[in-house]
């Protein structure tokens, strides 16, 4: 490729790159909230954001998964997530957020599915600290 040819590539790159980086944006939070308008207005939103229905439907199933993944978590450290989504919502929404956008999703399935401890899993997961915190509160 040539210095002329980048602008070019660049240009046929972008759309992809903002789908990227939507979906990246587009957290947990947006989903849940997206998920109980009627379609008529989730397709308005969508058609405003480089986001194809495809990728909103992945995201989705994403988004699905990662709950199952925290809510395993959550359990792995003595807690209760529907505790936690009542009694604090912001916070639980800050560890949607961490656990949606975590890369160990891959190890944290599979340490779920290997029944590993809290402990273990507070070597990849993002949330541990919080969740030893809370831990540490709720035994205190």
């Amino acid at each position: 490729m040539t210095l002329d040819e980048i602008p070019a590539a660049a240009n046929r790159m972008r759309p992809r790159m903002l789908r990227k980086v939507y979906s990246r944006l587009l957290g947990p939070a947006a989903l849940r909230e997206l998920q109980v308008l009627p379609a008529s207005v989730v397709r308005q939103v969508l058609d405003e954001v480089p986001l194809t229905r495809s990728e909103y439907a992945r995201l989705r199933s994403e988004h699905k998964r990662a709950k199952g993944r925290l809510k395993d978590m959550i359990g792995r450290f003595g807690l209760s997530s529907e505790s936690i989504e009542k009694q604090r919502p912001a916070l639980f929404r800050d560890l949607e957020h961490l656990c949606g956008r975590c890369a160990a999703s891959r190890r944290c399935s599979d340490a779920g599915k290997a029944g590993a401890s809290a402990g273990e899993c507070g070597s990849f997961c993002p949330n541990a600290s919080t969740l030893r915190k809370l831990a540490g509160q709720v035994s205190s």
